[in-house]
């Protein structure tokens, strides 16, 4: 594969630089509620097609096809896993709130159709080493 025809932006290590300045909050920030369950679905169902989309993007980029954990362009990853569960999305979301540096979440779906995985997520890169 010729690596220097991908552009930066479209690289599976790629990630958005995070400018947010990092006071860290001596108070819990309030837990955000859940989205109704038809939006879980149908952003389930366009996460779905982020999957198939990830197959064909990482052997274009010439990085290993992972089923649980999706590359995508733009600094993005699809976890889908079995251990994906609302509780870590929620979690993610009060952490960055009280000034860590996780991940952030762009969007979660539902699936119904699938028991042991019923939770995808799509969350950006956070910048830095990757441990493991």
């Amino acid at each position: 594969m010729l690596q220097w025809l991908v552009p930066r932006l479209l690289s599976p290590n790629f990630s958005w630089p995070d400018y947010r300045a990092t006071f860290l909050s001596n108070q819990l920030p309030p837990i955000p509620r859940l989205t109704h369950l038809r939006i879980r679905q149908f952003w389930g169902f366009i996460h779905t097609y982020l999957r198939r989309f990830s197959r064909l993007y990482c052997s274009w980029v010439g990085v290993a096809y992972d089923n649980q954990i999706a590359q995508l362009p733009f600094g993005l990853i699809l976890k889908w896993s079995d251990g994906t569960r609302l509780e870590k999305v929620l979690a993610m979301q009060v952490a960055r709130k009280a000034g860590l540096p996780v991940l952030k979440v762009i969007y979660y779906g539902g699936h119904a159709d699938s028991p042991y995985a019923p939770v995808s997520i799509l969350i950006t890169r956070v910048p830095g080493k990757e441990l493991g």
